[in-house]
C-alpha cells in the first residue's frame, strides 16, 4: 500500500485506495466462486472414487486408486485450492476493512 501511495500520489491516495479496494473486493469474490466450484468438483470426484464406487462396484473387480501417484496429485490439489481460499478470504476481508481515516472520522 505505501508503494501504491507513492505511485499515485499524495492528493490522490483516497481515491487510489478505493481504487485498490473495489479491485481487492472483486478478485477476491471471483476467487472465491472460482474456488468453491472447483473444491466442489473436487470433492465430488474423490467421493466416486474412494466412497461410492467401492461400495457399487465390488463384485465387479473395481480398483481404487490408491497409487502414490494419485495420492499426492489429491494432496497437492487440496494445498492448492486451501491456499487459493485463504488468498480470496484476504482479498475479500482487505477490501470490507475500515481505513485509519474511516475510523478516526467516526
Amino acid at each position: 500500500m505505501p508503494l501504491l501511495g507513492a505511485f499515485a500520489g499524495t492528493n490522490k491516495l483516497l481515491q487510489s485506495a478505493a481504487a485498490w479496494r473495489w479491485t481487492s473486493g472483486v478478485s477476491g469474490a471471483v476467487l472465491l466462486g472460482l474456488t468453491l466450484f472447483m473444491g466442489s468438483a473436487f470433492a465430488e470426484s474423490a467421493y466416486y472414487d474412494y466412497i461410492f464406487y467401492p461400495k457399487e462396484k465390488v463384485g465387479e473387480g473395481y480398483i481404487m486408486p490408491l497409487r502414490w501417484q494419485d495420492i499426492v496429485a489429491r494432496v497437492s490439489i487440496a494445498c492448492v485450492l486451501i491456499g487459493l481460499l485463504l488468498l480470496s478470504t484476504y482479498l475479500l476481508r482487505s477490501a470490507f476493512r475500515r481505513q485509519n481515516s474511516e475510523i478516526a472520522v467516526n
